[in-house]
């Protein structure tokens, strides 16, 4: 108790508390070992754009292309063709979350995230605060296809504009993403 009678602390007292002075100094050091860190990213927001390499698919032949498509993980939705990229479909369902024990790493899961054999779970470093690049692995009790991804935040939509198409040119072939106004 101070002086003053039921106040902690008060103008009769020249210097704070000794657990108020250890709070200050715990945040400043905390505030200090996180300023180098990337502010992690509003991930349930917006649209991302992906880039998918397949690097091996045992029992399945390559694609020659990426395979490209967005995520939007506010509606836990994607839209990818994976039959170019894995000669199968799977179900609807996107989810993102960090790693508990990794700095700016997340999980991704595409596909049904309660099955084992109808999803893919990638695994990605935040590089920039909006890109995520990293590796992903098909989750199959035989022959699973392991590759690359690529993620980014696609940038907003003019209200005007009732589509927008984004082209990327690979190998002399171009591939078309067209994504409507939300």
């Amino acid at each position: 108790m101070s002086r003053s009678g039921n106040l902690p602390f008060s103008a009769h007292d020249r210097r704070p508390p000794r657990s108020l002075a250890a709070i200050a100094t715990a945040v400043l050091l905390v505030g200090c070992a996180t300023a180098h860190q990337l502010a992690p990213p509003a991930l349930t927001t917006g649209t991302w754009r992906v880039r998918i390499d397949v690097d091996s698919a045992p029992d399945r032949q390559l694609p020659k292309q990426p395979t490209f498509g967005t995520i939007d993980f506010a509606a836990h939705r994607y839209a990818i063709d994976f039959r170019r990229a894995l000669n199968r479909t799977l179900p609807a369902g996107a989810v993102i979350a960090p790693v508990a024990e990794a700095q700016n790493e997340y999980r991704i899961i595409l596909g049904d995230s309660s099955s084992f054999d109808y999803r893919i779970v990638m695994r990605g470093r935040l590089v920039a605060r909006d890109s995520i690049v990293g590796t992903w692995t098909e989750t199959i009790i035989c022959c699973s296809a392991v590759g690359r991804f690529s993620l980014w935040r696609s940038p907003p939509q003019s209200s005007r504009a009732a589509a927008t198409v984004v082209r990327f040119a690979e190998d002399e072939r171009t591939v078309d993403i067209v994504a409507g106004r939300e």
